[in-house]
């Protein structure tokens, strides 16, 4: 009965650390892919100003 219940702890406190590790891992991801996404907010801003100067610069 008590090698059960043993068991039973250690799995419980396996999947609560696989559970941490996992939900570290999301927000590593989340922090990667937001950073990614304000880059290229950026870089389309850039291009935007770039196309107006053009546009400007050509028909002025």
């Amino acid at each position: 009965m008590n090698a059960g219940i043993n068991k039973a702890k250690a799995m419980s406190f396996n999947t609560m650390l696989l559970t941490t590790y996992l939900e570290g891992e999301a927000k590593e991801v989340t922090h990667a892919l937001s950073s990614i996404v304000k880059e290229i907010k950026t870089q389309t801003i850039q291009l935007i100003y770039l196309g107006n100067y053009c546009w400007w610069r050509d028909n002025r």
